[in-house]
């Protein structure tokens, strides 16, 4: 089951994001493409499920001015996208996860490359926009 979860970017817009939670040991954070959001276009559920199954915690979250997350698209960058990935991994630290994946689609994907850390053990780009 789904967790609904907020946090804040650096602009103090409120984002939301769905935690299913398995384990603090490691998560796979998911970050959509431009027109998308947390849900990746009904995709969710079974992403979730494939990992959750395994053992792994899973995330998505809608970016600043999309789906339930405050801000107005038009002001999306990737820029501004990357600062939102950070807040959603720093939240995510707060709460125990030690070890994260990333799944960018699209321009989540370039996303993920630029918010690249070494916390971040795995990248998995789908139809990488760079």
């Amino acid at each position: 089951m789904s967790e609904k979860v907020f946090f804040t970017n650096r602009k103090e817009q409120r984002l939301v994001g769905l935690l299913d939670h398995v384990s603090f040991e490691k998560i796979v954070v998911a970050l959509h493409g431009l027109g998308s959001s947390k849900y990746f276009d009904g995709k969710r559920d079974v992403i979730s499920k494939a990992l959750t199954s395994n053992g792994y915690s899973f995330f998505s979250f809608d970016f600043a001015g999309c789906g339930e997350s405050e801000g107005l698209f038009r002001n999306t960058t990737v820029k501004s996208r990357v600062q939102d990935f950070k807040a959603a991994l720093k939240m995510l630290k707060s709460k125990g996860y030690k070890s994260f994946a990333v799944i960018g689609a699209s321009m989540g994907a370039a996303v993920a490359l630029k918010g690249w850390s070494k916390r971040i053990k795995v990248l998995v780009l789908v139809v990488p926009l760079t």
